[in-house]
């Protein structure tokens, strides 16, 4: 299977899907997406049983994921706090929209020295934390290594 023909299985939109395609690097280097097989195996970094919303495609530099919206708001792109998936946290309580495409959020994330650079920076700084849940709740699957950032505030 091609990636292009994952993302789409995954229901990305043809559009979108052409929007990400030149960023995805050949193999794993430093780039904020992932390669084409970290794509097609995200359970590696994120494991979301029953979670149909998103298709993580890559990581940012403190281990929380990088998503694309395939439902809500198609094409947007979010951060996923690694240290909150799992439990019973409602989606909308795990993400945070940062872009409102990959082209978008590759400009704004090279470009903008203002622009956050995780989940909680980006919840900080009052980026849109909406997102209805679909599927079951988030389960991170093994330790990434990275240390967790502030607690949740109630």
């Amino acid at each position: 299977m091609t990636l292009r023909d994952y993302l789409l299985s995954r229901g990305l939109s043809q559009a979108v899907i052409e929007e990400l395609l030149p960023h995805i690097p050949e193999r794993g280097d430093d780039s904020v997406f992932w390669d084409m097989a970290s794509i097609m195996n995200p359970d590696r970094c994120f494991y979301w049983p029953g979670q149909t919303r998103f298709v993580v495609v890559g990581q940012c530099p403190n281990g929380d994921g990088v998503a694309i919206d395939t439902q809500t708001k198609s094409g947007a792109v979010f951060y996923v706090a690694h240290e909150l998936l799992g439990g019973d946290r409602p989606l909308e309580d795990v993400v945070v929209r940062v872009a409102d495409s990959p082209s978008d959020f590759i400009q704004k994330f090279l470009e903008d020295d203002g622009f956050p650079y995780a989940y909680y920076d980006a919840k900080s700084r009052n980026a849109e934390p909406d997102a209805a849940p679909s599927g079951g709740p988030a389960t991170q699957c093994g330790n990434s290594g990275v240390t967790e950032g502030p607690p949740s505030v109630s």
